[in-house]
């Protein structure tokens, strides 16, 4: 249950759209058979944590009601709410209180039932009708309603939109933050020269700040939905950005001027990598497909149709010889993009350069969020919402690394130190950890960020992390 479900005709009627998770309920099951659920709405038990009952259409009913009176995306900082702070209507205090307990990541602390929620609704309504009486005749500058609007509702306050000021924990190897997005930052990366540093974010924006202090130099505003990725030229001129709205904008950094608009994608595009050679753009999304194009013209060279959900990261081997994408099917797939890969996938088998089929040892139990290739082209390091990295190697058919099979956190983002040693991973418990990979041991956890960790990257010449997260921040830090 979201707003975006709920239609209201033009005489009041309104209606739940949307049923398309609608299952035959078995009561007495451990968990769903399968995680389903929107961002910010869904219950803490729609992750897989235990059975959905009618609680959890509680949770996403209060949510609902939260975001109608305050403004506020859910989406932003899950599980976290403010108080509706409705001083001026004390009357409506138990409104308040309703809300949060329906809102309560504790099931056993929301309602019981929707009856009861209805039942202390009325109430509330009542007691606002008593000591707010409606008024005779019509209020000052009264004008009437057009033709076939919707009726107000009675005279309920209704707060305005608030953009909750975002919050920083000071770490002592903290360089900077950058302070600028409205809405989760969904996207970060170094130019190539180490001078700029790039974000994309949900408030449908791509934004560049000067990587020695943080300010900022220029804001991008060509895409009308949410920006989910981008990736910067080798050159350090351009940069490919990623959309909701169906498109990959290739911009100049500079100015901002937008040179090429490629529209080869049928749904939202949430994935893009440029060549080494920079000749080259592979880009990916809710089609099922990875598209390979060329930069400067558009001319599609080729298209990927091996997944078989969402294609959520890409990336271009350093040596420029193969791509790996993956996605919500849960699959890695290692292809040559200048032929057609055979039918395999990472994790279950790994292609060599030469598409040799190398057997692994294990294969991720949940969607796949972030893939990223070593500087030697040799490994790729994923990160899945099963709470596990996974580092294969080309060459020896191994899984050489594998951490989180005790976390209780999902991985969101994992990135390779410039000289291959090390990996940064960031997770929705907030941090950024730092493992050794030849040694297998954590090195350094930063802790930084307020809300989910969903983009991590490191400065060219090893010495920084940019790290980004639903708290709307960048925060630049010192690898240690």
């Amino acid at each position: 249950l979201k707003p975006a479900n709920i239609m209201i005709t033009a005489s009041g009627h309104v209606y739940l759209i949307d049923f398309g998770i609608a299952r035959q309920f078995k009561p007495g099951q451990s968990k769903d058979t399968t995680a389903l659920g929107s961002s910010g709405y869904a219950a803490p038990e729609q992750y897989g944590k235990s059975q959905t009952t009618p609680r959890a259409d509680i949770y996403g009913l209060g949510v609902t009601m939260h975001q109608l009176i305050t403004g506020d995306d859910p989406a932003d900082s899950p599980f976290r709410f403010d108080s509706l702070k409705l001083p001026n209507y004390p009357v409506l205090k138990g409104l308040d209180t309703l809300i949060m307990n329906m809102v309560s990541v504790d099931i056993e602390k929301r309602p019981a039932s929707v009856a009861g929620i209805k039942q202390e609704l009325e109430r509330i309504a009542f007691d606002y009708r008593v000591t707010h009486p409606l008024r005779n005749g019509l209020p000052n500058a009264y004008q009437a309603p057009h033709t076939g609007a919707i009726p107000s509702l009675a005279n309920l306050p209704r707060a305005p939109r608030r953009t909750p000021q975002s919050r920083v924990i000071p770490q002592a190897n903290m360089w900077y933050v950058c302070v600028g997005h409205s809405s989760r930052v969904t996207a970060i990366a170094w130019s190539p020269d180490g001078r700029y540093l790039a974000s994309a974010s949900y408030d449908k924006t791509v934004q560049l700040w000067d990587a020695s202090n943080g300010q900022n130099i220029l804001l991008y505003k060509g895409h009308r939905q949410h920006v989910n990725a981008l990736a910067w030229s080798p050159d350090s001129k351009y940069i490919a950005s990623a959309s909701d709205d169906g498109t990959v904008q290739m911009w100049e950094a500079k100015t901002g001027k937008t040179h090429v608009t490629f529209r080869g994608h049928i749904e939202e595009v949430s994935a893009v990598a440029w060549s080494p050679d920079g000749f080259y753009i592979a880009s990916g999304g809710s089609d099922k497909t990875v598209k390979v194009w060329k930069a400067k013209t558009e001319k599609l060279l080729y298209t990927c149709t091996e997944h078989t959900d969402k294609i959520q990261s890409i990336a271009w081997s350093p040596d420029g010889r193969l791509v790996a994408s993956a996605g919500k099917d849960r699959t890695v797939h290692v292809w040559d993009p200048t032929k057609e890969p055979p039918r395999h996938s990472f994790f279950s088998t790994l292609l060599s350069p030469f598409t040799r089929k190398i057997e692994t040892l294990n294969e991720h139990n949940g969607q796949i969020f972030s893939v990223a290739w070593s500087p030697d082209s040799r490994r790729i390091a994923s990160a899945s919402g099963d709470r596990r990295v996974l580092i294969g190697d080309v060459q020896t058919k191994k899984i050489v690394f594998s951490m989180g099979e005790s976390s209780t956190s999902i991985k969101n983002a994992v990135a390779w130190s410039p000289k291959g040693d090390h990996i940064a991973i960031g997770g929705n418990d907030k941090t950024v950890q730092l493992w050794n990979v030849n040694s297998k041991k954590l090195t350094f956890t930063y802790s930084g960020h307020t809300g989910y960790v969903t983009t991590v990257a490191w400065s060219p010449d090893g010495t920084k992390i940019a790290s980004a997260s639903s708290d709307r921040t960048i925060q630049i830090w010192q690898a240690v």
